[in-house]
């Protein structure tokens, strides 16, 4: 059996972008088909409430479209990170709104801190996420790079990634062990060390 090299992320995410410029209903559907498990995961992670994060899921749908039409994403081979920015903005607006329209006492203020969203720990999410980002760039073989960015990051169908990618779902779980495992070397080396 021999597999097929799939396109990558950024070649993907360039000809979704260039066919809705050109009016293609299709790829429209496509990128929502595409993006949308990882958005959801994404929003509901942050949200804590499956109804809010629905809804700024919508939002950032109509938002992203109408982004992409009027030709206001710059790099279009970023297309995964330009939605996932806009559904941020979308859930961190619907967040201030919600607070302005609430009352609450000084008591109450010390209830409802997050203690997880301190800026400390958001600057080292932040840090963690440039470090993935660096060190995926970093992996030899491009399909385990692929693999784990789709199945993980982007939130990729299983069924889809084999099928793409020409593997039984056996041979899937141990490309996906190996490929993560050679992240972790990566990571040891990397990170291990600082």
């Amino acid at each position: 059996m021999v597999a097929i090299k799939a396109p990558s992320e950024a070649s993907v995410s360039h000809q979704l972008v260039a066919r809705i410029l050109d009016g293609d209903l299709s790829a429209e559907r496509e990128m929502v088909e595409r993006y949308q498990r990882g958005l959801g995961v994404m929003l509901f992670n942050r949200a804590r409430d499956r109804e809010l994060a629905n809804d700024i899921a919508q939002d950032t749908w109509v938002l992203v479209l109408q982004k992409i039409r009027d030709n206001q994403l710059r790099d279009q081979s970023k297309l995964a990170a330009f939605i996932i920015q806009i559904a941020k903005n979308q859930l961190i607006m619907r967040m201030r709104s919600r607070a302005k329209q609430q009352f609450v006492t000084e008591d109450e203020v010390g209830e409802m801190r997050d203690p997880g969203l301190s800026p400390d720990k958001m600057m080292v999410n932040e840090q963690l996420g440039e470090c993935v980002t660096s060190l995926m760039g970093e992996l030899k073989v491009d399909r385990d790079r692929q693999i784990l960015q789709r199945f993980y990051l982007v939130g990729d169908d299983k069924d889809a990634l084999c099928e793409e990618f020409g593997l039984s779902h056996a041979h899937f779980d141990r490309v996906l062990y190996r490929a993560r495992e050679r992240f972790k070397s990566l990571w040891h080396e990397n990170v291990g060390k600082r």
